[in-house]
């Protein structure tokens, strides 16, 4: 993925205000061809996933591909010292840099390659890496690096699309900023490489439509009610629902 691609992972609400949809409808975004609907959607689904972090949240905390910085903010809580964003992009970490405009107990850094984090091993308490793994040709390093700077009693909060439902039957994921996407059980086995307990959820779910009709009026319809009621953005443990993304919460022991 290029350093500087503005991808979905790095918009906040500045995307929304007028001058940004032309970007957004002109095609100079990954963002397009979605609606300011869909944007707005999405926007959901990455802040509830930041809520849900919060909520686990101790200790020295490290975000990896923290984008514009929305998320970090929604981290702290009463159990967190310190807050260290990272990015590949420099204009989203010059961005991040403004949003948090030197909070105390920030710290915003770039990096070249999220998979060589340069930390010192047991650094942190909880690593939080939202819609990132899939963008790595590497994943198993980056999971590697993560049990590395990881304190033994930490936690690792992860998200990833579900395969099955955003790239079915296709051994290349459809977007072509991803590498590679998992299913559950892909997603379980990596992770079970550098963490013994591993907690699955899941965000939003399969609508009741084949995904051949992802794109109907009826099923845009349910994406936006399911947007105004949460139910397609909250994060809840994993049943037999197939869902848009997995959430996992990993620790050593």
């Amino acid at each position: 993925m290029g350093k500087d691609i503005l991808t979905l992972e790095r918009i906040d609400p500045n995307w929304l205000s007028p001058k940004n949809l032309i970007r957004i409808w002109s095609g100079r975004t990954d963002v397009y061809p979605l609606t300011p609907i869909g944007v707005k959607f999405i926007w959901q689904e990455h802040v509830s996933r930041y809520e849900f972090a919060s909520k686990l949240s101790f200790g020295n905390v490290l975000d990896i591909s923290c984008g514009t910085g929305y998320g970090i903010p929604l981290l702290s809580n009463d159990k967190t010292n310190h807050i260290s964003g990272v990015d590949i992009s420099t204009n989203a970490t010059k961005r991040s840099i403004q949003l948090t405009n030197n909070t105390k107990g920030v710290s915003i850094l770039r990096m070249d390659n999220n998979c060589n984090l340069g930390f010192k091993s047991e650094s942190f308490d909880t690593i939080v890496s939202f819609e990132t793994i899939e963008h790595l040709s590497d994943p198993s390093q980056f999971v590697r690096e993560i049990s590395r700077v990881l304190k033994p009693n930490g936690l690792f909060i992860v998200s990833t699309p579900n395969k099955d439902y955003f790239s079915p039957n296709k051994q290349k994921p459809l977007n072509e900023f991803h590498h590679v996407e998992f299913d559950l059980e892909s997603f379980i086995n990596l992770l079970g490489m550098h963490f013994r307990q591993t907690t699955m959820y899941s965000q939003g779910s399969i609508l009741s439509e084949n995904i051949s009709g992802a794109s109907s009026v009826k099923s845009r319809l349910k994406r936006v009610i399911g947007m105004i009621n949460k139910s397609q953005t909250s994060i809840k443990l994993l049943s037999n629902s197939k869902p848009r993304y997995y959430v996992a919460v990993c620790s050593k022991f």
